[in-house]
């Protein structure tokens, strides 16, 4: 529904086998967002958790073309 409506979120696993596909390297990910609520106790989250763990709200991957 919405403006979502037939969109697909992509796993950091099929992230990974598509860019593989294409010959990206040094793939990294990090995530970030856990506790969307702006509050303190969110903002205290945000800041002790590790941005490598797969399940933020915000996904970010960088990588290097094909040479």
């Amino acid at each position: 529904m919405g403006a979502y409506s037939g969109a697909h979120w992509h796993s950091i696993r099929e992230l990974r086998l598509e860019l593989a596909r294409m010959g990206v390297q040094h793939v990294r990910f990090h995530t970030a967002v856990f506790v969307p609520s702006g509050s303190r106790f969110g903002m205290f989250v945000e800041q002790i958790l590790s941005n490598s763990l797969p399940f933020g709200a915000f996904l970010l991957m960088s990588g290097e073309p094909p040479q």
